[in-house]
């Protein structure tokens, strides 16, 4: 049996009956969940270090991780800590995917290539960790702390 109609989105549950009061809730909630969640937010992942430097890859996702294909303008900044603010030391290498288009301070603003893709190197010269915080469009995400040796 083949079902038409709108395509449903997999992050909300099945519509309640009329006399589901708890039903009824928890779809609300996942209503408002879902319209309060970016339609784009990115996620960072740093590869093993290899050498000094560690390969950053960010990438554009929708509300529910999904990778998103096409160009971003995204942000990114390497903070000692998470939550923390802007930290030059770390150098940031040409990019592997992607174009940088400014890299004015400590924050880099990449152009994505068509798959929502940014990625380089990222180096720093003593040990410790960094967090590598990214954006689109506002929204701020940040990587698992990851360890330089």
């Amino acid at each position: 049996m083949t079902r038409s109609g709108p395509a449903r989105n997999s992050s909300i549950s099945s519509k309640p009956g009329v006399g589901d009061p708890v039903g009824m809730a928890r779809f609300v909630d996942q209503v408002v969940r879902a319209v309060d969640t970016p339609l784009a937010a990115t996620v960072a992942t740093l590869a093993a270090q290899v050498g000094g430097a560690r390969r950053v890859l960010v990438q554009v996702v929708d509300r529910n991780r999904h990778p998103l294909t096409g160009r971003f303008v995204v942000q990114v900044y390497a903070a000692s800590a998470a939550g923390g603010d802007p930290w030059g030391t770390p150098t940031f290498g040409a990019p592997v995917k992607g174009v940088l288009l400014s890299s004015g301070g400590d924050v880099r603003t990449y152009l994505t290539d068509a798959r929502g893709r940014a990625e380089f190197d990222l180096t720093r010269g003593s040990g410790g960790s960094l967090v590598v915080a990214s954006g689109v469009g506002g929204t701020l995400a940040e990587s698992a702390p990851a360890a330089f040796v």
